[in-house]
């Protein structure tokens, strides 16, 4: 075991060990989201009511570029702090 957790720490293995995470979190939550849509439709005879309409521009699109801004934040100040190889 110490030698796995060893392993997972480099900061090579870092984005796979959180990719992994994140994998097993979106199946669940996918998961959960199935069954709450299958409660509705359920409830409502087999015919889910109609969706919320939400124009894209400039709700979806301020969403996405602030979405980007954050992850390359985050990854610009991850490659500093762990002095990442360029292999």
């Amino acid at each position: 075991m110490e030698n796995i957790l060893k392993i997972l720490g480099k900061p090579d293995n870092i984005p796979i060990v959180i990719a992994m995470a994140l994998v097993v979190f979106y199946i669940i939550w996918g998961y959960k989201q199935a069954r709450a849509n299958d409660r509705r439709l359920r409830a409502n005879g087999g015919k889910l009511p109609p969706p919320d309409k939400l124009s894209v521009w400039p709700f979806l699109v301020r969403t996405e570029f602030i979405g980007a801004i954050v992850v390359m934040l985050i990854l610009t100040i991850w490659s500093i702090v762990l002095d990442a190889p360029l292999e």
